[in-house]
């Protein structure tokens, strides 16, 4: 039975009381005048149901997002300073797009564009999110340094937050509108069971491929939770890798409408989108012609920016104004064909607001942040083309992440097949078994191929220092382990001066029929040689180690264990390729002795890129001194030897060390 209202006591009740208690609701409510039961909504009530005025993320995140961490820790967020999001946002929340793939250099604010976005979303259009790392540790710092104290710090976002301790975890942040989750790459548990109507993927390409082998990769996973919503959002985030990553795969196959950042010249009023060549970026030169040292270009800052119009010089602040009056424009074209960047393309809104489409995308480059400096551009430029300092590998790698950090454009290193006259013109005047002379050689390595009927081994001298010049010493194939060890051990190995040499360290493969012999031989000879193993999946590190208990397919334990060495067969033979192309007269090039047969140079080259990046054999060329090459190059890295300094050399350095400078002054008599 009803009762009258207390003071300060809430009731809920729908419908007329009239219908329950009639002619004497009256008398039993005498409060009330048209026989309906008078209530108010709860706090929680009203801050679900609250109709607040839309506005746009760019206007929305000035007044209320403050910035979690970093430099401007505290301050709200100041778009600027990172004028290139704003169009990003207001574009994300259109209700027509669903996907936005953002293809962006480091240092671009991409992860403090996705908490905005969601921030705003629980504001005004909330439902349950879901942000993927590529780690869990990566996923826990970025819920517990940004997530949860944005939301701390903002009045607003404040209001929506329970006040509950278990509301707030490094795994989950629960509102009274709506909860943020986190999952990571390689973990189907984090990824399944929930309906999603906000994705956030982040750094996509460093992402493990598949969790499982029975189970799609960790980006499909987590899409299809996405279903139930028609009114989700997917962003996909991350910098570029290679042309077959997650996210270059996504702007180039799986967008409508690609757009590119073009900024106004303050000094004149072009036009332009900013981009790296000899002609617009600049820097001091010397009487010769030759750039300045890079170090110095950096520490001063002596890089400017040419507008191509009228040769308007830019530092820093000048194109910090450059891009305050950008824009975003179609990019009309192959975004890896020059020729699609020189003309402007329809404006960001006017296209969209037109075309409606699904899918959108972005490329931002590093010169268009305002965190990046031109000169630090310039740096890393000139560090991939210094040939004075940094060996091919080292020049190598600095240009793909040039290519990477900074152009944001994807890598790709092509290896054409080459003749086999090329790596027969690497071979020197040295004999079968003779070492290079002249102190050249730090120590020697072998690699050990293992097939069911014989064995293939190669023996090479590594140089000194972080060159890494490589010398085939000894080629064999061999038909048990037992002469595999005459081979290794049992053999001398001297240079043109008579110095003695042996084989530090043999690496042998262990994949096969035979891998309960090839551990039998490690331990036989343990200290002296490793059982190695291909990585079937991408590592996050050249090689790894794992330890076996038990031989193969048996309970049999073997004794003490054993370790095994795991090898990013794809990093290395990216590096290999790289050496393989580098003339003989260069430093760390690779050398092959005289009478190197027509076979073993063959098998350098037996194998090639395919479309998705990874080696493949050619046909059905035998490659097993390629394998072993690998093998003895991941040695090398395993002992350091590139750290190791010859011994003329640090004898130089202990003098120097030893000297004792005296100097003459007459000041006070001395």
């Amino acid at each position: 039975m009803l009762h009258p209202l207390e003071k300060h006591k809430v009731r809920r009740y729908r419908g007329s009381i009239k219908a329950y208690l009639g002619d004497a609701a009256a008398d039993l409510l005498p409060h009330t005048t048209d026989g309906r039961y008078r209530f108010r909504w709860s706090s929680h009530e009203r801050t679900v149901m609250r109709r607040r005025k839309r506005i746009t993320p760019s206007e929305w995140a000035p007044k209320h997002m403050v910035i979690p961490t970093g430099p401007f820790e505290g301050a709200r967020m100041n778009l600027s300073i990172t004028p290139h999001l704003k169009g990003i946002m207001d574009a994300a929340v259109e209700p027509y797009v669903r996907d936005i793939n953002i293809c962006a250099a480091p240092q671009c604010a991409k992860t403090t564009l996705a908490l905005t976005l969601f921030s705003w979303f629980s504001v005004f259009e909330p439902g349950p999110a879901l942000s993927v790392y590529p780690t869990e540790s990566t996923g826990t710092e970025n819920m517990v340094e940004r997530v949860h104290p944005s939301y701390r710090l903002s009045p607003q976002l404040k209001s929506l937050m329970t006040g509950r301790k278990e509301d707030v975890s490094k795994h989950n942040l629960r509102l009274k509108n709506m909860y943020h989750r986190i999952g990571w790459s390689g973990s189907i548990t984090s990824l399944a069971n929930r309906s999603i109507k906000l994705l956030n993927l982040d750094e996509v390409d460093k992402y493990q491929e598949r969790p499982e082998k029975t189970e799609a990769n960790t980006i499909d996973l987590a899409t299809i939770r996405t279903r139930t919503f028609h009114n989700h959002k997917i962003f996909k985030m991350s910098s570029t890798s290679v042309d077959t990553g997650f996210i270059w795969t996504a702007i180039s196959k799986e967008t409508e409408a690609v757009f590119v950042y073009w900024v106004t010249c303050p000094q004149c009023g072009s036009t332009q989108i900013m981009d790296f060549t000899i002609d617009t970026f600049d820097w001091p030169h010397d009487k010769d012609g030759h750039s300045v040292d890079r170090m110095t270009i950096l520490s001063k800052k002596l890089a400017r920016y040419v507008c191509p119009h009228n040769g308007c010089l830019w530092d820093d602040d000048m194109r910090n104004l450059a891009i305050q009056q950008g824009t975003w424009r179609l990019l009309a074209g192959d975004p890896l064909d020059p020729e699609a960047y020189t003309n402007p393309g329809e404006e960001l809104f006017r296209h969209i607001r037109k075309h409606r489409p699904r899918s959108i995308g972005f490329i931002i480059p590093s010169w268009i942040s305002r965190f990046v400096s031109l000169s630090e551009v310039a740096h890393d430029f000139l560090k991939s083309q210094d040939k004075k300092s940094l060996s091919p590998e080292e020049r190598f790698m600095a240009y793909q992440n040039f290519q990477n950090k900074h152009r944001s454009l994807p890598w790709r290193y092509e290896l054409e097949e080459r003749p086999v006259d090329a790596i027969k013109a690497l071979r020197d005047d040295r004999p079968s078994g003779m070492v290079p002379g002249g102190n050249r050689v730090a120590t020697l390595i072998a690699g050990g191929d293992t097939q069911d009927d014989c064995l293939y081994v190669s023996i090479w001298a590594i140089g000194w220092g972080q060159a890494r010049e490589m010398w085939l010493v000894r080629r064999e194939k061999v038909d048990s382990f037992a002469a595999l060890a005459t081979v290794l051990w049992d053999s001398e190995y001297l240079d043109a001066d008579g110095l003695s040499y042996h084989v530090e360290l043999a690496l042998q493969d262990m994949l096969g029929h035979r891998t309960s012999e090839v551990y039998d031989f490690c331990i036989e000879y343990d200290g002296l040689i490793m059982p190695t193993f291909g990585a079937s999946k991408q590592m996050p590190q050249p090689y790894a180690f794992s330890q076996r208990e038990y031989y193969p397919g048996t309970d049999k334990a073997i004794p003490g264990g054993l370790r095994a060495m795991k090898i990013n067969t794809k990093w290395y033979k990216d590096r290999l390729a790289v050496k393989l192309n580098v003339d003989p007269a260069a430093p760390g090039a690779i050398h092959l002795y005289k009478d190197t047969d027509e076979d073993f140079c063959n098998q350098l080259i037996s194998e090639a890129r395919d479309e998705k990046g990874n080696w493949t054999q050619i046909g059905s060329r035998p490659n097993h001194y390629w394998d072993t090459l690998v093998s003895v190059s991941a040695g090398a890295d395993y002992l350091g030897v590139h750290h190791r300094i010859r011994p003329m050399d640090q004898q130089e350095e202990e003098l120097e060390d030893n000297c004792v400078i005296q100097a003459s002054s007459d000041y006070m008599g001395q």
